[in-house]
């Protein structure tokens, strides 16, 4: 984040007074001990001397210290994010989305060794999964600015070249726009304000459209073979990030068998106790502690102390063999089975629609955003997903008086924002007869949209997509 003079120079300040209190200190004993004042004033002298060289030497180092602010990057249309420093570097962040387990081992652990080994120094790549059973991998580089954008585009270039031959076309994605500024600061939108610290180990992060709660954990299994009984352990939690950060030496890979686990659940300690039943080892980090180290986390360059190094085809298995691990439910099997039988029945549930719709906006190749929030007459509702400008609402257990009154909200939120449109996904089309004491105009009514199954999402996200391209076309027309 942004980082400000007092953040910056923390360890400076700090000495700092704890110098100037230990000086008020020593003059008041100076006044008592009056008999041997010349003796003191040596004493203090010396005292003086020997402060003013730490503080100088505590400066010089945080000096020394290159910092990015990564609350305002640039995004490229490329698929770049750009962080200004006040040195001569800058920092670079892209990442993959991986849809396929099925690795070739052997080509995909080639040609990961051959990109280790290209990566310029202290780069950081980052293996991540999240709650929505997806899978990451991202990149954090810095480049000296006078050369980062040829040198950043032939990177981007070839590492997307190397993934699409190795893993296919078809299993990796480059992230892009609103997807990748997305991913980069955890689902979570809007522009951050503030970080506090809220409990023992939750932090408070306000943006200008929320406020959440996370905690950060260090988990550290036996080994990397118990890592599907993390996922499995994992697998009930709903807003979780597990990363695990590797970092390129001058001629080898700095690595750590603990991933950072960043979750959004109250319980945290629940899932901890699971984690231990499972005999693996949960840390969960003080909120102090977190606060500090958050930005790190978001860059993905946050090494535990607790790291050892390796050659590049070690760290080039170890990465593919995270890869290749299955989730305990496969996305692509049961959760599409699931979601057929649901729309063939018209019975669906909250979590399905979302698991549903996220695999289809990301089959359409269409970014989106998870439980953002939107003001209407001044209060703040959750969007499930949105996209675009398209809000997507799932709609689940509500009595008719409730729905009018909140499709009448909507209808009026729509009259001021001309550029968005509803989705209302039914979990129950039956029992919801979808009758308005109002009326609405037709210009506005048109902008909503009633979904009870997954052929009418898909359809409606093929019409989303159209709509898209003609718009990008007409606008490359224009320009």
């Amino acid at each position: 984040m942004r980082t400000s003079i007092t953040t910056r120079y923390e360890q400076t300040l700090s000495r700092f007074f704890t110098i100037l209190s230990v000086g008020f200190f020593l003059v008041v004993i100076l006044l008592l001990a009056s008999p041997i004042l010349n003796i003191g004033n040596l004493i203090l002298a010396f005292v003086v001397i020997f402060s003013s060289i730490l503080i100088i030497r505590t400066f010089y180092l945080e000096q020394k210290q290159e910092t990015f602010d990564i609350t305002s990057p640039t995004l490229f249309e490329t698929g770049l994010l750009v962080f200004q420093s006040q040195g001569s570097r800058c920092a670079i962040f892209f990442a993959f989305s991986i849809s396929n387990t099925s690795l070739n081992q052997t080509r995909t652990q080639r040609a990961l060794t051959i990109l280790l080994k290209v990566l310029p120094s202290s780069a950081i790549i980052a293996v991540e999964w999240t709650s929505e059973k997806q899978c990451f991998i991202s990149f954090y580089i810095k480049l000296d600015r006078s050369t980062f954008l040829n040198r950043a585009s032939e990177l981007l270039d070839n590492i997307h070249k190397s993934f699409s031959k190795t893993i296919g076309s078809q299993s990796i994605r480059l992230l892009n726009g609103a997807e990748l500024t997305s991913h980069f600061f955890m689902g979570i939108p809007g522009r951050f304000q503030k970080i506090s610290i809220s409990g023992r180990n939750h932090i408070d992060i306000r943006t200008d459209t929320l406020s959440t709660k996370k905690t950060i954990a260090v988990v550290t299994p036996t080994s990397f073979d118990q890592f599907h009984s993390v996922l499995q352990t994992l697998n009930d939690n709903h807003d979780f990030r597990l990363i695990l950060p590797i970092k390129k030496l001058d001629t080898s890979m700095q690595m750590t068998s603990s991933f950072i686990l960043v979750s959004g659940k109250p319980n945290i300690y629940n899932v901890l106790q699971k984690l231990q039943a499972a005999s693996v080892s949960p840390k969960s980090m003080p909120a102090s502690k977190s606060m500090k180290m958050f930005g790190d986390v978001l860059a993905r360059n946050q090494i535990q102390e607790e790291h050892f190094t390796s050659d590049y085809q070690v760290a080039a298995t170890t990465i593919t063999s995270l890869l290749s691990t299955k989730w305990p439910s496969d996305p692509n099997t049961k959760i599409g089975t699931r979601a057929n039988q649901e729309s063939t029945t018209g019975a669906m549930n909250v979590l399905l629609w979302k698991e549903m719709v996220s695999r289809e906006l990301s089959i359409a190749e269409l970014p989106y955003q998870k439980d953002t929030v939107i003001f209407v007459d001044r209060l703040p509702v959750r969007v499930d997903l949105q996209s675009n400008g398209w809000l997507f609402f799932v709609i689940s257990h509500v009595k008719q008086f409730q729905f009018n009154w909140f499709y009448y909200k909507i209808s009026k939120f729509l009259e001021r924002n001309e550029t968005n449109e509803v989705v209302f996904l039914l979990t129950q089309p039956k029992d919801l007869r979808l009758i308005h004491d109002k009326p609405v105009n037709q210009r506005i009514a048109c902008r909503i949209h009633f979904i009870h199954n997954r052929q009418e999402l898909v359809l409606l996200l093929k019409e989303k997509k159209v709509q898209l391209q003609q718009k990008l076309a007409s606008t490359a027309q224009v320009a």
